[in-house]
């Protein structure tokens, strides 16, 4: 479990995905999980070697809630507290450097191709391709404006 320097919903994040990891991230309730390829993890993740891990993005530093959402995964995991609503799960498929400095994108908020992104008064910069952010604006991530993922539905893995 970690927070973030973003403003970012709590969500869970699964290297190496598998079913077992898919079910445990069901069982704790998460509404939104995103895989990491290999090509982005490479091995560099703690979970990346345990059996069943998934790492936990509880939202930003300092943020009241963060502990109230994660004990009520810890509720659901042992039975306290039945999640109803269906996990949203996306894939990883690219990082965007950022080029400007007032970002305009949200996590989990649908950019549309040509949408901007960042801007200054130097310039702006615009999406190339649609896509879903994930941790936009993260600090430990210098240079890189988000992550980019695409929905992805488990039945077609």
């Amino acid at each position: 479990m970690h927070s973030s320097s973003n403003n970012c919903p709590l969500f869970g994040i699964i290297t190496q995905p598998n079913e077992e990891k898919i079910n445990f991230a069901k069982n704790l309730g998460l509404k939104k999980i995103v895989l990491m390829p290999d090509s982005f993890a490479s091995g560099k993740a703690l979970i990346d070697f345990c059996r069943c891990g998934i790492s936990l993005e509880v939202g930003p530093h300092g943020r009241k809630e963060n502990s109230d959402e994660v004990i009520g995964l810890i509720d659901n995991f042992l039975g306290e507290n039945i999640y109803k609503e269906d996990m949203i799960v996306f894939e990883i498929f690219k990082i965007i450097k950022q080029k400007y400095k007032n970002i305009k994108i949200k996590n989990f908020e649908k950019v549309e191709k040509n949408q901007m992104l960042t801007q200054d008064e130097t310039g702006a910069q615009f999406a190339e391709e649609e896509f879903v952010p994930v941790l936009v604006g993260e600090k430990a991530y210098h240079g890189i404006l988000c992550l980019a993922a695409r929905k992805v539905n488990l039945k077609d893995r």
